[in-house]
């Protein structure tokens, strides 16, 4: 870039003459370097999460750049492919697995960010994702898939409030962070972060509301305000917060973070760290007995987000409403992803099919039984037909003498 020239001076339009720009001049040394306050800031800018993850994987690209003859900064595109390639034949210390592509796609992203930092040159990263990607499918390929939370429905979220104790100091926090996760459909980190002037219960209409004054979506701190309604059971809201916040108070807590650690004697820390919340979530569903679901995966505090937007949706909130309640990104497709118990329910092209049969199935049935009231047909909860004591998967057809057939499994007609 040029340097600017000494004595600048800008003619403006009407102007009988240029204006002189005071402060012009050559760059110094200076004007090129951060001072190390401004680094420190960038640098805690950063989430502590994704910070912390960052560091460890720069700490593996450094080992493995001096292991193998190779520079970390600033790091080639060459070295960058080479490393990633070594990620995708490594297994990992902590999962004893080969890292997932989401993993690796974290690795890059540290190798850049750090980079930036650093003002140094970013390698091109081209190369190193058709790896990931590769390796992706491979994984796909050999049944890996992404990992997700188990969900509750809406019965047994009601199910894990009620056997809380809200009498107790700990039980009276569970039962807050069960409603408020639930509700809110909240990310661990969120909730830890929810100081006690973030919520508050409105008595008209009644409920709570809370404000999440910064989220993953929202990094510059914009702040999004929900309400809960009051649901008058286990899982209230408001009965949870007026009981917790009465409890805090009654040991001289009124300011600070809104969920704290209970310690054994009842003694109160002043926050909860989200790995906390996971914790507790998991040894509370678990001790209701839904710690996993029949597709064998594991409730974590994650579950709570997935399993409120997906009771929402169920009971017909729109999916521009539950991204406005989940704090997802406007236009984004992420929430759509937390919805996966619905797909053999709502929108599952088959299942359309599967009622129109019912719905024939049933159509002859009636006209069956107004036929011939001696043979007994019904009609169960779940869409089943049963004539004679038979039941039917709802394929039904007219015998050649006029009697309703059902299909039975192995394709044999009930007689």
């Amino acid at each position: 870039m040029d340097q600017p020239s000494e004595g600048l001076s800008v003619a403006l339009p009407g102007a009988r003459s240029a204006l002189a720009v005071p402060g012009a001049g050559p760059w110094t040394d200076a004007d090129h370097h951060l001072t190390p306050a401004t680094r420190e800031a960038l640098v805690v800018a950063v989430p502590e999460n994704t910070r912390r993850a960052y560091r460890n994987w720069w700490s593996q690209a450094d080992q493995w750049c001096r292991a193998n003859g190779r520079t970390t900064l600033p790091m080639t595109t060459a070295t960058l492919t080479e490393w990633v390639h070594h990620l995708t034949e490594t297994v990992s210390e902590r999962t004893g697995k080969p890292y997932a592509a989401s993993s690796l796609d974290q690795a890059v992203a540290a190798i850049q960010s750090m980079h930036k930092i650093a003002r140094q040159p970013k390698p091109d990263a081209d190369d190193a994702r058709t790896l990931i990607r590769a390796h992706g499918k491979r994984l796909a390929d050999a049944g890996r898939t992404t990992k997700k939370s188990a969900i509750v429905t809406d019965d047994q979220a009601l199910d894990v409030a009620e056997r809380i104790d809200p009498s107790t100091l700990t039980g009276a926090r569970d039962r807050l962070l069960c409603a408020l996760s639930y509700a809110a459909w909240t990310r661990r980190s969120e909730l830890a972060a929810l100081n006690l002037s973030d919520a508050w219960t409105t008595s008209s209409p009644k409920g709570v509301a809370v404000r999440f004054r910064s989220s993953k979506t929202d990094q510059a701190g914009k702040g999004a305000e929900l309400f809960l309604p009051a649901t008058g059971d286990a899982l209230c809201p408001h009965a949870a917060l007026t009981a917790w916040r009465t409890l805090l108070a009654e040991r001289g807590v009124t300011e600070g973070r809104l969920l704290r650690k209970v310690d054994r004697w009842g003694n109160v820390s002043a926050e909860l760290h989200p790995g906390s919340v996971n914790d507790i979530s998991k040894k509370l569903v678990g001790a209701a007995g839904h710690a996993t679901d029949e597709r064998g995966r594991t409730f974590t505090s994650h579950g709570w987000r997935a399993s409120g937007r997906s009771a929402a949706r169920a009971a017909g909130a729109s999916s521009q409403a539950a991204d406005e309640h989940g704090r997802w990104k406007p236009g984004s497709k992420a929430g759509e992803g937390y919805e996966r118990d619905r797909g053999g329910l709502a929108d599952n092209p088959m299942s359309k099919v599967a009622a129109s049969r019912r719905r024939r199935t049933r159509q002859l049935a009636a006209e069956q039984g107004a036929a011939d009231t001696t043979r007994p047909v019904e009609t169960t909860e779940d869409g089943f037909v049963i004539v004679n004591d038979q039941r039917s998967d709802g394929q039904g057809r007219l015998g050649s003498d006029g009697q309703l057939a059902l299909i039975l499994p192995g394709g044999a007609p009930a007689e």
